[in-house]
């Protein structure tokens, strides 16, 4: 833990009563110091924290729950002290200075922003400033949410270890974060938290024991232990986390029937629009392929480990729940919906997501889920998501599958309900637990980083960088180019060294600059780019270009270049 940046108030306004609000412009977990001035002694001072102001421009605490937010300090009465509190922290934006001797000076406050001390990795940047502010927001919430262990939130009393949370958004925060050693330590929480039947809690440590946990939370334990591996090629850590993982998944399919997880988990898709337990994606749909995601993990790793036996196993065994999984939910390419009314036909959004997430759907069937798939986001939902935090993962990297990269930014640029963009209407600097504004009880957290899984897409498909194998050795470069944007850059501080990727684009042409560490690869694919009348490359230091082809993959090995698309005349 450390304090990693300090922020000045943005504004400070008197209430009639003699209290000071504080605004920082900005909801985080952190501190607060003041500097006391001329306090007689014994005078007593409080501080309380809220990440919302009323009508009347009061602390709205409602969202803290049941959290002490009040710190209280007894002043000394020396001519100045500096008043900092020990051994906790808050979640807020706004503060309340109570009992101040006179004016309080901006100067003499500030906001002492804490969280585990992780090595920032990833850079993001583009034209659009609401992509941004996306990405902006995502950060916030997910340094807010390290806290030794991965937090649902940081200003009510829970601050628990929700494990769907963390392996729902592990994609981007590796994109962002040097996670090896977080990880690494979390992984052990999560054997330490274990049954020797090989269930989890949903909540690691388990100081709420809610087991068995739902799939779609235990599945951070494969997914983190396959993070590990893929990001920093950590085989010792496979190793340690074999025997766990492998207990997990057998304990889940022995509760299968017929190939099925029925009647087994709790939460789904959590949080989608207007909702908290999910609408319409049946719970045994998200439990079953988070089981089949989980096997095919297990077999991955048993392949890296050279386990001939066990691969062949869970081999077998993800074939017999793919077919399984499809017989139970799939028809004629349409899966499994709960439906609103008698009436209602349509396709879910995260029924489709799904199955096309991890190609389960059967040939024959393919054209149509994809196809229902489309036809629900553009004429139901009007480019708007319907997912909750599962589907929402997934339901980006099915589009870019499809060719369909133009509709994913279309959905991530929306700033009506239910959107990060109107998250960010609504004043927002930190992601919300729900799609909804909401300031009463309940479940109305404003700085939850659970929606935040949309950060990956600005690295791996605006901006095309993706690794293809672990460490980094072989990168992916494919660039989504969309003619709204005029330029977007990313960069990566891989094992290998810093990957990135920029491109700008006008009238007459498009130029990718690239850089390639030292130790990797780089597959660079132009397909989606615009088409492109000429195509050539420079590698940093040369006299002159060579031409490449828009379609098929170029090697490139350690260096810097420049690619060059020329563009035919625009109407």
């Amino acid at each position: 833990m450390a304090v990693t940046e300090t922020r000045a108030p943005v504004a400070m306004t008197r209430k009639p009563q003699g209290d000071w609000i504080i605004d920082f412009g900005q909801n985080m977990s952190a501190l607060l110091e003041v500097v006391v001035r001329g306090a007689q002694p014994g005078r007593k001072l409080t501080l309380k924290f809220s990440e919302l102001l009323d009508e009347e421009g009061n602390l709205l605490t409602a969202t803290s729950r049941e959290a002490n937010t009040e710190d209280r300090y007894i002043c000394a009465g020396n001519a100045s002290e500096t008043w900092l509190p020990s051994f906790t922290y808050h979640g807020f934006r706004f503060a309340q200075l109570s009992n101040y001797p006179g004016e309080p000076q901006i100067e003499d406050i500030r906001a002492l922003v804490v969280h585990t001390a992780l090595e920032r990795v990833g850079q993001f940047t583009c034209s659009d400033p609401l992509l941004n502010r996306i990405h902006a927001m995502v950060q916030w919430s997910q340094r807010a949410n390290v806290m030794g262990i991965p937090t649902d939130c940081p200003q009510r009393e829970e601050r628990m270890g929700w494990l769907g949370d963390v392996q729902l958004v592990s994609e981007q925060a590796l994109y962002n974060y040097d996670m090896a050693a977080f990880y690494r330590k979390f992984l052990r929480d999560i054997k330490v938290s274990q049954t020797p039947e090989g269930t989890l809690s949903d909540v690691t440590p388990a100081y709420w024991p809610l087991y068995p946990a739902d799939p779609a939370w235990g599945s951070a334990y494969p997914t983190l232990l396959w993070a590990m591996y893929s990001q920093y090629g950590a085989v010792a850590v496979l190793h340690e986390h074999f025997d766990g993982v492998r207990a997990y998944v057998d304990d889940l399919f022995r509760r299968t029937k017929e190939g099925v997880l029925r009647d087994f988990g709790k939460y789904g898709d959590w949080c989608p629009p207007a909702s908290t337990f999910p609408k319409q994606t049946p719970i045994d749909v998200t439990s079953t392929w988070h089981l089949y995601k989980d096997t095919l993990t297990v077999r991955d790793i048993c392949k890296v480990l050279g386990k001939e036996d066990e691969y062949r196993q869970y081999a077998e065994r993800t074939e017999l729940l793919k077919e399984s999984y499809n017989k139970a939910f799939n028809n004629h390419g349409q899966y499994a919906t709960t439906r609103m009314s008698p009436i209602d036909k349509s396709a879910g959004m995260t029924s489709q997501t799904l199955p096309l997430a991890l190609d389960l759907v059967p040939a024959a069937d393919r054209e149509k889920a994809e196809k229902l798939l489309v036809d629900v986001i553009q004429r139901r939902f009007d480019y708007h998501v319907d997912t909750g935090i599962v589907g929402t993962r997934y339901l980006f990297d099915v589009l870019d599958t499809l060719g369909r990269s133009d509709i994913a930014l279309k959905i991530i640029s929306q700033r009506t309900y239910p959107s990060w963009g109107y998250m960010l209407e609504m004043g927002a600097t930190t992601l919300w637990e729900r799609w909804e504004f909401l300031a009463g009880m309940g479940m109305n957290s404003h700085n939850h980083v659970m929606f935040g899984s949309v950060d990956s897409w600005f690295y791996k498909t605006l901006c095309g960088l993706a690794p293809l194998e672990s460490r980094w050795s072989t990168i992916s470069a494919r660039p989504y180019i969309p003619t709204t944007l005029s330029s977007a850059s990313a960069s990566v501080d891989t094992p290998h060294g810093i990957v990135a990727l920029a491109w700008k684009q006008d009238r007459q042409s498009i130029e990718i600059g690239m850089q390639v560490p030292v130790g990797a690869q780089l597959a660079l694919r132009l397909d989606r780019c615009p088409p492109c009348e000429t195509a050539t490359i420079v590698p940093a230091g040369a006299s002159s270009s060579t031409p490449i082809a828009q379609t098929g993959e170029t090697v490139l090995e350690h260096g810097s270049y420049m690619v060059t698309l020329k563009l035919p005349a625009r109407a």
